[in-house]
């Protein structure tokens, strides 16, 4: 008997026709109802079918997993891999994006000169040195010339000249323009009808002169078009230097939130680990009232924030978490308060990644690229960490009195199931500067499953416009909960976001161990955006910028109780290229905690700093040999940053493995 099963066994193996299953789902369109006759076939033509007047289909499947492509006049083609997963699932759709209008492109533009991404006008060309200008050829996207130390008159003659987007971006402005997006699969070029300020060759630190040029009308939007910037106040040494006295009096004021009084917590075990999602408390000394809670993030640190929100100016406190007290803890400008407990390293695998967006009227010029900005990311994540047990979720909203004040997809794993929420999303309503932010914030943070025990729990709130006055108070219980529960938000400011509302977005980011990130103009998407208060800011793809921040808060150093660094430089997400451009010298390095630091020529600063560019530590000025104690710190990669007088930024990186 057991001979006649296995031979059955056998034939269903080899002969999968003789065992097949049917798959039953719908398909929408995004403006949510039934898409009929949509063609559904698998990818090797297996098998096909014709969705009905409701959208519903059943087809055959001879195989799991395998993909269904979906195509159908009207709509972009999609396909979803299915797997056995989706026999079980009694709810299966898919929506597809409606064909995106093409766009037309204005004729002529004019010269613009970049000088390591910042747009340098023409009277000022003579009292700039470039380093290097590239022309490209429109036809090949190839190099055309290369000129050096400054642009030439014949570089300032050339017609037809554009950057490839292999060196995103470069940006000039159209007067002609009235549609301000064009791609293509050689190129993706950016363009603003206002006045240009920033683009060239951003990533690569190089300078382009680009000049008028015809390009092709016709050619339909895609994701990786949305230009973006990031200001990381936990990057610099003086928080809030770039707001004057009076803005931050202002500012902080009309909030009720004033982060800077900052205590910083590392914690490691004995054996130089990292200790991730572990709960530290500020406590003050005298009431023993509970200041600030936080959670370890996947470097082992903790921010802890004291008189956030009120004026008490209390002084004495302690740190305290599961096992250890800190009992005379030092401020952020003192140093970090290195803790070593009796922890083993226990890294969770579940990572938690939401979207809160603004869906009012006033998102309407930038919602449809966010969304397919999104969705790419969002495969991209889930592809790139296959082996972790990712989860994501959504929450849309608009305003009170609306058509509905927020929607929200819980977390899961089924990654088609939040993408179909997001591409049924779509602006409306609004009409008011403030949105119900809080509403959106309090589903974000209540109403999701988050996990106790996740590595990483991002919020990315994509909004422009300011929560409503009387949602204050809330707004402020609402940023001491994310915390509380280990949540980063990290604010994606759109089109018309205030100054006022930069202060509170970047608040919220620092209280929770965030970021914050801008649109820019460079991409020539939506309305004008405010450029953010600080000194200096590098543009990047919004979807490149994104995966980033993902990276950097998702890795975690593997455990390492035999006191090695498993630590493979090509795998560490780092926050900085290795740049020494000959200002220091560090030894020994790998170090096991000891660091000898010597420093020549005309430094204005040096940093310590983690591998996502936060600063730990900054080094005294004035003394030429320095020695450094790392062994408070977990085993990783760490960067000495230095600025010299001219302002020209240095990095050498340090190999941390406690032995």
């Amino acid at each position: 008997m057991k001979k006649i099963i296995a031979l059955l066994l056998a034939i269903f193996t080899l002969h999968p026709f003789l065992f097949s299953q049917t798959i039953s789902g719908t398909v929408l369109s995004e403006r949510g109802y039934g898409a009929s006759k949509v063609k559904v076939e698998f990818k090797d033509k297996s098998n096909q079918v014709v969705t009905n007047a409701d959208g519903s289909f059943k087809i055959v499947a001879t195989k799991l997993p395998d993909t269904l492509l979906f195509s159908a006049a009207g709509f972009e083609p999609y396909k979803v891999i299915v797997t056995e997963k989706t026999l079980a699932d009694p709810n299966f759709e898919v929506v597809l994006l409606e064909k995106r209008a093409e766009m037309a492109v204005a004729d002529k533009g004019y010269i613009g000169y970049y000088i390591d991404g910042v747009r340098i006008s023409e009277d000022r060309m003579d009292a700039v040195a470039y380093d290097t200008v590239i022309v490209f050829d429109p036809e090949t996207y190839e190099e055309k010339i290369t000129i050096a130390p400054r642009p030439s008159k014949e570089a300032s003659a050339l017609s037809e000249v554009v950057v490839t987007s292999r060196k995103p971006f470069a940006r000039k402005k159209a007067s002609m323009m009235t549609t301000p997006i064009i791609s293509s699969d050689a190129a993706s070029y950016a363009y603003d009808s206002g006045a240009g300020r920033s683009g060239g060759d951003i990533l690569n630190g190089k300078t382009f002169v680009s000049d008028s040029l015809a390009l092709p009308a016709n050619l339909s939007p895609k994701s990786r078009l949305l230009t973006a910037g990031e200001v990381n106040d936990f990057l610099k040494w003086e928080m809030w230097k770039d707001l004057s006295e009076a803005e931050f009096k202002e500012f902080s004021g009309f909030w009720g939130i004033m982060p800077k009084e900052r205590f910083c917590v590392q914690l490691t075990n004995e054996s130089g680990n990292a200790i991730v999602g572990e709960r530290v408390s500020l406590v003050d000394k005298k009431s023993g009232e509970t200041i600030w809670q936080a959670v370890t993030d996947n470097t082992g640190k903790a921010e802890l924030w004291a008189n956030l929100f009120s004026e008490k100016n209390s002084k004495d406190f302690v740190i305290r978490g599961a096992g250890f007290e800190v009992k005379k803890p030092v401020s952020f400008h003192n140093g970090i308060n290195n803790v070593e407990v009796k922890m083993p390293c226990q890294t969770s695998s579940v990572v938690e990644i939401a979207f809160v967006v603004d869906a009012t009227g006033s998102m309407s010029d930038e919602l449809e690229f966010l969304k397919l900005e999104l969705e790419d990311v969002l495969r991209n994540t889930f592809d790139q960490y296959d082996d972790l047990d990712l989860r994501a979720g959504s929450v849309f909203y608009r305003d009170l009195g609306e058509d509905y004040v927020t929607r929200h997809i819980d977390f899961n794993d089924d990654l088609l199931k939040v993408l179909n929420f997001i591409k049924l999303q779509s602006a409306g309503g609004g009409g008011d500067e403030p949105e119900a932010v809080d509403s959106a914030l309090s589903v974000a943070l209540r109403q999701l499953s988050w996990s106790a025990e996740a590595r990483t729990k991002i919020l990315f709130l994509i909004s422009d416009a300011s929560p409503h006055e009387e949602a204050r108070e809330s707004m402020k219980t609402l940023v001491e909960l994310a915390a509380k529960m280990g949540v980063r938000i990290v604010p994606l400011a759109c089109s018309g976001t205030n100054k006022s509302y930069e202060y509170l977005q970047r608040s919220m980011a620092l209280a929770t161990n965030g970021t914050y990130a801008c649109l820019t103009n460079d991409s020539g998407i939506g309305g004008n955006h405010e450029e953010p208060t600080t000194d200096s800011y590098k543009v990047e793809l919004l979807n490149s910028l994104l995966q980033r921040l993902i990276e950097q808060s998702v890795f975690v150093p593997e455990c390492n109780e035999d006191k090695q660094l498993p630590l493979p430089l090509n795998q560490v997400p780092i926050a900085f290229q290795d740049n020494n451009i000959g200002g220091l010298k560090s030894f020994p390095n790998p170090t096991s905690g000891r660091l000898t630091v010597e420093l020549w020529g005309d430094l204005e600063a040096v940093y310590l700093t983690d591998f996502t560019g936060k600063i730990l530590q900054r080094l005294p000025e004035g003394q030429a040999s320095q020695k450094l104690d790392l062994s408070g710190y977990p085993s990783a990669i760490y960067f000495l940053a230095y600025f010299t007088k001219d302002k020209k930024r240095g990095t050498e990186r340090v190999i941390l493995q406690r032995g």
